[in-house]
């Protein structure tokens, strides 16, 4: 028998301060729902750590001892069925700051990244931001918003996940890292945001910049470049808009094969992150962005996802964060810069994919 969302909740209640997931595929009727025994999670310093384990798998951005890997344990699998409501939780968020700060803050760190693309010194970079609400009138709900996430957004991964190590985090993602297994991999290029029209659906590329077909470019050249040395078959895609909620992005699909000597730890670690959510040159553009964006990513760009269950792995980015803390919730975003960005646009981009996360609200 399924389980319905009252016993989902109160099984939920019994494993507060514990560590569990619950995730939900693109396009899928269900979800499921994954957790320990126990609150201790395995964590590692490597994401080859991968290789050795069954589970759930959250990684950071960055992997360092304030963020490591993370590995929720199955000792518990359920697949539970969608509801087909889920109402949007009536609570007022207040911003923790005023909008004015907001802007400056991210132009001080726009003008810093703007300045190294025109000097040659990156391809590409990918500046963040992170947004903090004081929500008040109601306890948050986060088994509800994940819900809510899953009837807003059906063909995006929605993730919502819980442990002692990184706290409570919700994604409603669109791009996929890495999912297949050594029967054959899936990876994808995404990137380039334009504002979703709901009437023609971006169909025509030309419609879409120069700008963001160049953006979306670096990455697919970047992940051919990582996977022709070691792929014994690649096979990839022409570039498509596709929606993610109030947005569009153009995304390549990839396909490839490789000898078993490229577990799933190795393939990860030459994967991420990709100039999605990074830059290019990789290492160099992580490092940048870490002196230079005023808050921690922490396990934002990072990515989660069922890892080795059933032989599978299915990997996806962590775009379109929430952190949810008892009394505040902290919401991310982000935006591919070039040389001929211009701030405003930028920062415009990043309002409207914060409204993914903020959506699942109602102000009373």
């Amino acid at each position: 028998m399924t389980p319905g969302l009252e016993e989902t909740e109160n099984l939920v209640g019994q494993l507060e301060g514990r560590t569990y997931a619950f995730f939900r595929l693109p396009d899928a009727l269900d979800f499921t729902f994954i957790a320990q025994d126990d609150a201790k999670p395995d964590v590692a310093l490597t994401l080859m750590a991968a290789d050795e384990v069954a589970g759930y798998v959250v990684a950071p951005f960055h992997v360092g001892p304030e963020t490591p890997v993370v590995f929720i344990r199955p000792d518990r699998v359920l697949r539970l069925t969608c509801p087909r409501t889920a109402s949007r939780l009536t609570v007022n968020l207040r911003p923790a700051s005023g909008a004015d700060s907001w802007r400056k803050a991210y132009g001080e760190s726009f003008t810093p990244c703007l300045n190294a693309l025109r000097s040659g010194r990156f391809d590409k970079l990918v500046l963040s931001r992170r947004a903090d609400y004081l929500p008040s009138g109601a306890l948050l709900h986060p088994l509800r918003l994940f819900l809510t996430a899953c009837q807003a957004y059906p063909h995006q991964y929605v993730a919502l996940w819980s442990t002692p190590v990184t706290g409570c985090w919700l994604t409603a993602t669109p791009e996929k890292l890495l999912s297949g297994s050594a029967a054959g991999w899936q990876t994808m290029s995404l990137a380039g945001t334009m504002v979703w029209d709901a009437d023609s659906a971006n169909p025509d590329l030309h419609a879409w910049s120069a700008k963001n077909r160049h953006e979306q470019q670096v990455v697919t050249d970047y992940l051919q470049e990582q996977l022709a040395p070691v792929a014994s078959a690649l096979s990839i895609g022409c570039p498509r808009p596709v929606r993610a909620a109030g947005v569009a992005h153009l995304r390549t699909d990839i396909r490839f094969t490789c000898s078993p000597d490229w577990t799933t730890g190795r393939l990860l670690e030459r994967l991420h992150p990709t100039p999605a959510v990074c830059g290019q040159p990789r290492r160099e553009a992580g490092d940048f962005l870490r002196k230079t964006e005023p808050h921690s990513r922490r396990y934002y760009a990072g990515f989660s996802g069922p890892l080795h269950l059933e032989g599978e792995c299915a990997l996806y980015v962590s775009l379109r964060c929430m952190e949810i803390e008892a009394d505040a919730v902290h919401c991310y975003a982000g935006g591919g810069l070039l040389p001929d960005s211009c701030e405003e646009s930028e920062w415009r981009e990043t309002q409207r994919k914060l409204r993914t996360m903020l959506d699942l609200f109602e102000t009373p």
